[in-house]
Parts: C-alpha cells; structure tokens; sequence
C-alpha cells in the first residue's frame, strides 16, 4: 500500500518534468496568463469539486445568490476521494476542490502544489460523526479495536490517522487494526453485513446505522484542524487572488446562512441524496466554519510524521493561503 499511494505522485513528477522539457525546447515559456478578476456584470467560470460529505453550502451559496454576487459562476460537481480532489486540482479539471487536511499535507509532503484557502468543517470532539459497532459485538472502547477491521472512506487519510491515534491512546495497539475503503454510502450495509467490524460514520449517513455509537475519534489536541477545507494550486491561487477571495467570501455567507437556515440545508441533502424522511430529519448537520487554526494544522502535521503517514515535515507556509 505504500508503494502504492506513492505511484500518483511520481506520474504527476513525470509529467511536470516533461512539460517542462517540451517548453525549454520550445525556447519559450508560454505567456502568462492575465489574472481573473470576478465582477458580477461579467462572471469568472470556476469549477468546484465538493467532498462526498459537507457540502450542503455550496448548493445554499448557489440558490441564495452568494456565488453571483461576488461575481462568480461556479459548476458545482460532487467529488469521491481527498486523493481524487487533489488530482481534479492538478489536472485542471476543477479550481477548487473540498480535501482533508490530511491528504493536503501528504501532497505537500511529496511535493505535489496543493494549498489550503480556507475551512469548511474543523475536526470537533462533538463532531456529528463516530465509530459504530455492531451490538453485541463486544467492542466497548477504541482499544477494543485492536485486530478489527474498520471501514473508512479513504486509507491514510485523517479518519485512518486520527483512529489510530485513539487506539494506540486507549491501550490498544493499532498496528494490528485493519482499514478498509469503503464509500460512506455504502458503510452501513458493510457492518450490518459482517463485512467489517466497525466503521467511521459520518452525517447524513450516520442517522440511518445499525449499530452502537462508541466515540468520535477527534481529540480536543487537534480542535480547529480543518477534517475538510478547500484547496487550490497555489499556482491557481497567486495567479488568482482575486477570485479566492471572491470564493472565500461567497462561502462564509453561505455558511452562516446555512448555520442558521438549518431548513435550507436539509432540503439540499433531501435533493441530492436518497436519505428517506426519517433519516433525514434525525441527521445531525454540521456547524460550518473557514477559520483554520495554524498551530493545530502544525500538530496534525507532526502526528502524521510520527505514524508514518509523509516521509518529511511540512512548513506551514506550504501548506496555507496567507490569511485562511
């Protein structure tokens, strides 16, 4: 598995090199580009891809007029994976996208242009989000979960690292814990099935397991680390400063329309998702946040060096926008 999460960094080293090399033979570099700047008359066209969870307000920005008014026209598109997130980014296939922090500071780690520019749910001790069991299963605390198979919506990422951290910190020994990708939507199914034996369950979909809550996994110690944000290039985003702060801007009206329209995010997880009447009125929603709390990314970066999640420490600098 190693080597193989490695792999998509070396293809995007090799093609990076390559076009370089084509432009050098060339004998020049392609002009650049005029930066972006969003005006409400004339409209700047981005691409958002949003993460398979907490994406509620950017259907709210988009109904409520937000994205207009701070003159941009956004393509809203629904994403998979944190690693696919960041890949939409590299190829250019998407502005900006909603990934870990975690995936984030991998990229970085390995060299990969991904900087963050602001927040949209910071991790939270009484985040809406846990790890479910089966009952009777026997499994009582994290430290149970020694040996366990766990489903997690992607390998390596912040659930991965953030339970291993709670095993290991409850007694258990998470080297000997076996995770498993499985889409959110499909987790329910893989523990009322016995595929696995617990999974990281997240809202909307966790209103509707069968199974015993245990704990959420996110430790006061990493408060105000962002579990997703939005990234960009920073290529894309010095190059574009403008229509950052446009988005940034868009997004912290939405969330605090959404925050207090809990109706209006509702109604968006009813028109995307097939959540039935029931789940979805006992779905806890999210508190939407952009800030993002510098010194905690740091710490969330040193505990990844610790488990082996990046080969080398990342400078914040590299990682955040100036003033996100």
């Amino acid at each position: 598995m190693h080597a193989h999460r490695h792999r998509p960094a070396a293809v995007l080293t090799a093609a990076l090199a390559a076009s370089a090399l084509l432009a050098a033979l060339a004998g020049c570099a392609a002009p650049a580009a005029e930066p972006l700047v969003p005006d409400p008359d004339a409209p700047v066209a981005i691409t958002v891809l949003v993460a398979p969870v907490y994406f509620e307000a950017n259907y709210v920005a988009e109904a409520q007029g937000f994205y207009a008014e701070h003159g941009l026209d956004v393509t809203i598109q629904r994403g998979t994976t944190a690693d696919a997130a960041l890949a939409a980014l590299a190829n250019g296939s998407a502005q900006l996208a909603g990934s870990s922090g975690v995936a984030t500071i991998t990229a970085a780690s390995r060299g990969i242009d991904a900087r963050i520019v602001g927040g949209i749910s910071g991790m939270d001790e009484d985040a809406n989000s846990g790890i479910y069991v089966g009952a009777g299963s026997g499994f009582d605390s994290p430290a149970d979960l020694t040996g366990a198979t766990i489903a997690i919506n992607g390998l390596r990422n912040t659930t991965e690292l953030l339970l291993r951290i709670a095993i290991d910190e409850d007694g258990g020994d998470s080297s000997k814990t076996q995770f498993v990708e499985i889409p959110y939507s499909a987790m329910n199914q893989s523990l009322a099935s016995g595929q696995v034996d617990a999974i990281y369950q997240v809202s909307p979909f966790s209103s509707s397991v069968d199974g015993v809550r245990l704990e959420n996994p996110y430790s006061a110690d990493f408060a105000g680390a962002p579990a997703v944000a939005w990234v960009a290039t920073s290529a894309y985003a010095e190059q574009n400063p403008a229509v950052i702060d446009a988005y940034t801007a868009a997004m912290a009206e939405a969330y605090a329309y959404a925050n207090e329209h809990p109706d209006a995010v509702r109604a968006v997880l009813d028109e995307v998702t097939e959540l039935s009447a029931e789940d979805l009125e006992a779905t806890e929603l999210i508190e939407f946040g952009m800030t993002i709390e510098p010194e905690v990314v740091g710490r969330l970066a040193d505990a990844m060096l610790d488990y082996g999640f990046i080969d080398r420490g990342v400078e914040l600098a590299e990682l955040l926008r100036e003033g996100s």
